[in-house]
């Protein structure tokens, strides 16, 4: 029995249904791949840099540049522009104490934060921050 020629029609509109909701799919696993790619990259870039600065803070003079210059080799800079193109100065900063988490306030530990512009459709910047013991 051969097919008819409305048969040959839905055929065809189904599978084009079908190829635009899978190549939806593949945009959206791709994007979130990267957001997790982007966070990880981040938090890498933060646990590194905290490292140099409590070694920094440890011995005097206290100084940031160390946390800004491995963070720098990262791709996170103090200065950044967003997705939306504005200017941001908050790159990367270092608070002795730490202003957040489990150790706020607590002397004898350094917090480096790091942010970015995300690679994928979110307007939210990449985030990553960790604290250590100087």
């Amino acid at each position: 029995m051969r097919p008819t020629h409305g048969e040959h029609a839905q055929a065809l509109a189904l599978f084009r249904g079908s190829l635009r909701a899978i190549v939806a799919m593949a945009g959206v696993l791709i994007d979130v791949g990267l957001g997790w790619s982007n966070e990880r990259n981040a938090q890498a870039a933060a646990d590194t840099a905290v490292l140099a600065a409590g070694k920094s803070y440890a011995t005097p003079p206290k100084d940031d540049a160390a946390a800004h210059a491995v963070a720098a080799v990262s791709g996170f800079t103090a200065n950044y522009t967003d997705r939306g193109g504005t200017a941001r100065t908050n790159g990367v900063t270092v608070a002795y104490p730490p202003a957040m988490d489990d150790f706020a306030g607590e002397l004898g530990y350094v917090q480096v934060t790091v942010k970015g512009p995300m690679q994928t459709t979110s307007d939210q910047p990449t985030l990553g921050h960790a604290a250590a013991r100087r």
